[in-house]
């Protein structure tokens, strides 16, 4: 267990955890992928790219759910809140793999009919 004042602030901790643990939950799928997901892209440099919540909004999320109070802090079992988090991730479309170019695109969409248009060019 982990004792922390926010979600935010217990995702610091963890950050490093739930990067490790997507790319290894993804990187056989990504190795098998040959090219950008992104219609018509054939970049073979690969990013595993969320495409609903990113990985800090899924990990706070589970932690919210989790949380009990301690005092001045919260305290949050490490253990349940990963498998929560993984839980997050069981969707056929929760990530897609994009070259860098197509990933900071997706990532800086910010209009809902845009991101729609755009993922609909994503081949899963």
């Amino acid at each position: 267990k982990v004792l922390a004042k926010t979600e935010g602030d217990f995702y610091q901790i963890m950050s490093g955890e739930t990067r490790n643990i997507m790319k290894l939950l993804f990187n056989s799928l990504k190795k098998s992928t040959p090219y950008c997901q992104f219609e018509g892209c054939k970049e073979t440099m690969l990013e595993t790219a969320h495409l609903h919540k990113g990985r800090p909004e899924i990990f706070k999320a589970c932690a919210k759910k989790l949380k009990k109070k301690k005092e001045k802090y919260f305290e949050y079992p490490v253990k349940l809140v990963m498998q929560k988090y993984l839980e997050g991730h069981k969707r056929k479309d929760s990530v897609c793999f994009l070259c860098k170019k197509h990933h900071l695109e997706l990532d800086s969409i910010k209009n809902k009919k845009t991101l729609r248009d755009f993922k609909q060019k994503i081949n899963l």
